[in-house]
């Protein structure tokens, strides 16, 4: 869970834990000390590398799509297209390949698949 306390310090990347595979934030030299409040402000890859990964694909699935991710929005535009918001399922549909934990970190900044 999130509080506006919820802190992390962004050394400019983020690692999955029991790999060497690191995420890169835009910023080189990272943010620093970060709060939600800040890493929303300043759009800190890394916190929210974190918050995908501790809530895992299924949850952030299940609460992206009741804020509306992967679905359409309603209002008249003319070309507008669903999107796709991934999860384990559509993913072995698709690509007939399993979901690997480092396959939800990316979306946690609404990138991958």
């Amino acid at each position: 869970m999130i509080t506006r306390n919820t802190s992390l310090f962004d050394p400019g990347w983020w690692q999955l834990p029991g790999s060497d595979k690191r995420y890169r934030d835009w910023k080189k030299w990272g943010h620093g000390h970060l709060n939600v409040t800040k890493a929303l402000e300043e759009s800190a890859d890394t916190y929210f590398y974190q918050v995908a990964y501790d809530m895992g694909i299924d949850r952030l699935s299940e609460w992206m799509s009741k804020f509306g991710y992967g679905h359409y929005t309603g209002i008249d535009l003319s070309e507008e297209r669903s999107g796709n918001m991934p999860t384990r399922e559509w993913k072995l549909k698709r690509f007939k390949k399993p979901w690997y934990q480092g396959d939800t970190i990316p979306v946690g900044i609404g990138q991958g698949y």
